[in-house]
């Protein structure tokens, strides 16, 4: 009589924590499933603030460019312009320090545009490097979240 009275209350005891252990991760999970909406819902807004940026950012690459090219065009006309006038002015030893400074000019213009490229790839790199950075961020939250939630279903 008292083994069986002992059985029945530890039965009692394991069939009241189970069911308090099984509610638990129901209330977790849904805390989470709330909290991970959220994140992508957030995910969702700043990767579309991206987008337009980006396009943004092409759009104006793209007018630089053309703005560049005209005035590559029209400093390499003036060059050429500068060399012939001076072809025409001066003897032939003048001639060559002429050719020679107009060269120098473009070399000059064209280094001053390479510049500008370089300064212009090196801020995208630093803005894509730092989207990479956060996007690893993420990552590695979304996995420790995942770990916590699998090892919480393992302890169950």
């Amino acid at each position: 009589m008292k083994n069986t009275l002992i059985l029945f209350c530890c039965l009692f005891t394991l069939a009241t924590v189970s069911t308090l252990n099984a509610q638990q991760p129901q209330v977790v999970e849904k805390t989470e499933n709330k909290v991970d909406r959220a994140e992508d819902k957030a995910d969702r807004v700043e990767n579309k603030r991206e987008r337009a940026e980006n396009k943004q950012g092409r759009d104006e690459n793209k007018a630089e460019r053309r703005a560049e090219k005209r005035k590559s065009k029209k400093d390499l006309d003036n060059a050429r312009e500068e060399v012939r006038d001076v072809k025409r002015e001066d003897g032939a030893r003048n001639k060559r320090d002429d050719v020679e400074k107009a060269r120098d000019k473009q070399e000059d213009t064209r280094d001053k545009q390479e510049n500008v490229r370089d300064n212009r790839e090196d801020k995208r790199d630093r803005a894509e490097s730092k989207r990479e950075r956060k996007e690893e961020k993420r990552l590695r939250k979304e996995k420790k979240a995942a770990d916590k939630k699998a090892a919480a279903d393992k302890k169950n």
